[in-house]
């Protein structure tokens, strides 16, 4: 499995985004216009040149976005054994990639925490460890983080209860399936977390520029 993500310090300018987004589907640029803030237009381009880039490393250079499909709960796939999941946050873009196996991904940039509005968000163990922590935010994320790369492998959403996940030695278990989480230090600002239904899978981490998330030319 490979792991690739971009750090960004200025939003693209839109018309840069729409130049290198012309021959994609127009319902990716579509898509893109509809964010209202610069970050997450983005943040959603280079999620998909990611994509792009880390499908072309792999050898599977085949598949293109012309050929993503949507489950009903609008998670996109490709057709045979590939998986991949992309999440991102102002400031940094991550793409994980599986040729077998379920993958998902989340990462959190370490802000400000208004913990009462968040009180069904965790079980009363995880909370004494976050007011515990030495620094509660980044614990409060590492958990937040674990829970979305699980509901995002899975499929089911964040309609899950979230105070019903918790960890116990790398494992999380929704039902009768159970899921494999790493948490992944990217940088000491954000909180990331991988998860996939595979044990013991091989993880290479691949930071590119994002100088190099545009076309030549």
């Amino acid at each position: 499995m490979k792991i690739f993500y971009c750090r960004y310090t200025d939003p693209i300018p839109d018309d840069r985004i729409a130049e290198e987004m012309k021959l994609w589907p127009a319902d990716h640029l579509h898509k893109n216009r509809r964010f209202r803030r610069p970050e997450d237009r983005t943040s959603h381009y280079l999620g998909k040149r990611l994509l792009l880039h880390g499908l072309e490393v792999l050898g599977l250079g085949h598949y293109k976005l012309e050929d993503l499909q949507y489950t009903e709960g609008g998670r996109p796939f490709f057709r045979g054994t590939i998986d991949f999941n992309i999440s991102h946050t102002d400031g940094l873009v991550v793409c994980a990639i599986a040729q077998t196996g379920r993958v998902g991904i989340d990462v959190e940039r370490h802000l400000a925490v208004d913990f009462d509005n968040l009180k069904s968000s965790m079980n009363g163990e995880q909370w004494k460890m976050i007011h515990s922590a030495s620094n509660k935010e980044e614990q409060f994320y590492q958990f937040w983080t674990m829970k979305e790369a699980v509901l995002k492998a899975d499929g089911t959403g964040i309609v899950y209860p979230l105070d019903e996940l918790s960890e116990r030695n790398g494992m999380v278990k929704i039902g009768d399936d159970l899921w494999f989480v790493h948490p992944l230090d990217l940088d000491a600002s954000f909180s990331c977390t991988l998860c996939s239904n595979l044990k013991n899978q091989s993880i290479e981490v691949i930071e590119i520029e994002s100088s190099h998330c545009f076309s030549e030319g």
